[in-house]
């Protein structure tokens, strides 16, 4: 299931519940801050074309519960690369 995209917030779906997300919250610690900003900067230059754009397995950081935080989340303003449009954005969200 995709994720429902709102303002500046993700709804995700699982086991009966419904959770709102900052986007820019990388890590799901609950605070947009360095530590996402620092993730982000591992997948910069990082396109959808690149096979593991989306690969939770391949992921080179952890969110709070232990799933991999991909490329394709990095992309925060959804044009299919990870980019300075992109650093920019979390960095003005910052907590």
């Amino acid at each position: 299931m995709l994720p429902v995209v709102l303002y500046n917030a993700v709804l995700e779906q699982g086991s009966g519940t419904t959770v709102v997300l900052n986007k820019y919250d990388l890590d799901k610690d609950g605070a947009v801050d360095l530590v996402d900003l620092g993730v982000m900067l591992l997948y910069v230059g990082y396109t959808e074309a690149d096979p593991d754009w989306s690969n939770p397995e391949k992921a080179k950081a952890k969110d709070k519960n232990g799933a991999g935080i991909t490329a394709k989340r990095c992309d925060v303003n959804y044009d299919g690369l990870v980019d300075m449009l992109d650093l920019t954005e979390l960095i003005a969200n910052f907590d």
